[in-house]
């Protein structure tokens, strides 16, 4: 019995954080959005070069910018890179964070540049 449940456990024990699941994610924004048209949202696994697994893009109404956003990720417990796209007419802004995912609703506070035009 106990050669069967040691195995057992041991490969529980490394798949199970591997598994994706949903983690619902706010990005919270310490200013108006003025003038962002798109917001793109990349993860990537940092020890996987980089390399995206999971994305978002939210189209921003210019009458009305949201103070956040709500999403849902589909991706394991863990570190991850955050990578944002503020997109806006004159260009678009880059902000990278390290999040970690776990249970639970995540917010990010995010420092939105300001536009180039102000």
């Amino acid at each position: 019995m106990l050669l069967v449940l040691v195995p057992g456990l041991a490969y529980f024990a490394w798949f199970a954080p591997r598994v994706p699941s949903d983690h619902p994610v706010v990005f919270r924004f310490d200013q108006p959005l003025q003038g962002v048209r798109r917001i793109t949202a990349t993860w990537s696994d940092p020890t996987e070069a980089g390399t995206p697994i999971a994305g978002s893009t939210f189209e921003i109404p210019p009458a009305s910018p949201p103070s956040e956003l709500r999403t849902t990720v589909h991706i394991p417990d863990g570190e991850f890179w955050v990578d944002l796209e503020l997109e806006r007419a004159e260009g678009t802004d880059s902000i990278r964070r390290k999040i970690h995912l776990a249970d639970g609703e995540t917010t990010i506070i995010v420092a939105v540049p300001s536009s180039s035009r102000e």
